[in-house]
């Protein structure tokens, strides 16, 4: 019951929560604290040596997202065989697993290594199928979209004939009722509406000073 009242509230001190759930040996409560505090090498320590949950810890490193905790958990894992099966079982496609392989103490007995090999390496090449397959697909959606872009920004954009230019305020329009299709040779239109008369940017840009 105490976990979900620190999840949810923000009003007590955490190093006085820490005291009292360390003196309790309230062990998942002060791998929460330690983590808002951001010791979590030592949150990650308390997981492995204290709650002996290797999943857990996989799913912590996971979401901290920090290289250094996942080689502090591999470590942790090979120094203890009964640890390197959980490990192997559980890391999914998160850390490559030639890795974790190659570091594997010669002489160490593991149950159930090659199903679980087998396994491991099957999600490995999973994860990396999927990705590769999400990277093509957001190539492709970027192309599109770039493509819809650049055909919007080229389509005409109605000019009334009354409208002056922005910057001299003159009429941009020689005369009649009609409305203007931009592109137009003499005329700038901004996306934000504003039109301006090409020789009068022309004429602006050549007054001002030139810099140093």
């Amino acid at each position: 019951k105490l976990l979900p009242f620190l999840r949810q509230s923000n009003h007590y001190r955490l190093e006085s929560a820490l005291q009292l759930c360390e003196s309790r040996k309230l062990y998942a409560e002060m791998v929460f604290i330690l983590t808002r505090m951001g010791n979590s090498r030592q949150a990650l320590a308390l997981v492995l040596e204290q709650l002996g949950d290797v999943a857990q810890a996989i799913q912590f490193c996971q979401a901290q997202e920090d290289e250094e905790l996942w080689e502090v958990l591999i470590s942790h894992c090979l120094s203890k065989p009964n640890l390197v099966a959980p490990l192997l079982q559980d890391i999914g496609a998160h850390v490559d697993p030639l890795n974790i392989v190659k570091r594997i103490p010669k002489g160490m007995v593991i149950d159930g290594l090659r199903q679980k090999l087998i396994k491991i390496i099957s999600d490995y090449h999973l994860q990396m199928s999927l990705k590769e397959g999400c990277e093509h697909i957001l190539k492709s959606d970027v192309v599109g979209l770039e493509k819809r872009l650049n055909k919007l920004q080229r389509r005409a954009t109605r000019v009334p004939h009354n409208t002056r230019c922005a910057l001299t305020g003159a009429p941009v329009v020689g005369g009649g009722d009609a409305m203007l299709l931009w592109p137009y040779p003499d005329l700038v239109v901004l996306h934000g509406g504003r039109v301006f008369q090409e020789a009068a940017l022309v004429s602006l840009a050549q007054e001002q000073p030139s810099s140093p």
